[in-house]
């Protein structure tokens, strides 16, 4: 918990987009904002529940922060999954090409994984916890 050193002192974190504090809180805290402010209770008093609030505040913008910079990664995460697939594509559409007339070259090209690959089925990555996405 961090430390007020004055009891009067508001709140000094940011406010998040999600409110972490209950009903009960808020209204607690209200209370000793203003009927119960000059009330210190072993431990307990405006000041220490300023703190806890502040805490619990700056905690949840950190979430929210956190969030929007994995939503982030994520995006990104697609978008290069995304290049890298058409890379394969164009890569294979290449290697069909340049391996005609090569019928070892052909045989590999032609074989189950290879074509699965083409279609986008097989090899492609979850972008969301990058395990091997398999399809059959």
């Amino acid at each position: 918990m961090s430390k007020h050193s004055t009891k009067n002192q508001e709140p000094t974190t940011s406010r998040p987009e999600r409110d972490p504090l209950s009903a009960l809180g808020h209204e607690v805290l209200s209370l000793f904002r203003g009927p119960l402010a000059d009330v210190r209770f072993p431990e307990l008093d405006r000041a220490s529940l300023d703190a806890a609030a502040d805490d619990a505040l700056a905690a949840q913008v950190e979430v929210e922060a956190t969030e929007r910079a994995l939503e982030d990664a994520r995006n990104r995460a697609r978008e290069a999954s995304a290049s890298f697939g058409r890379s394969v594509a164009r890569a294979l559409a290449y290697a069909r090409v340049f391996a005609q007339g090569q019928p070892e070259l052909e045989g590999l090209l032609s074989g189950s994984a290879v074509l699965a690959a083409a279609s986008g089925q097989a090899g492609s990555r979850d972008a969301t916890d990058g395990r091997t996405a398999e399809r059959e």
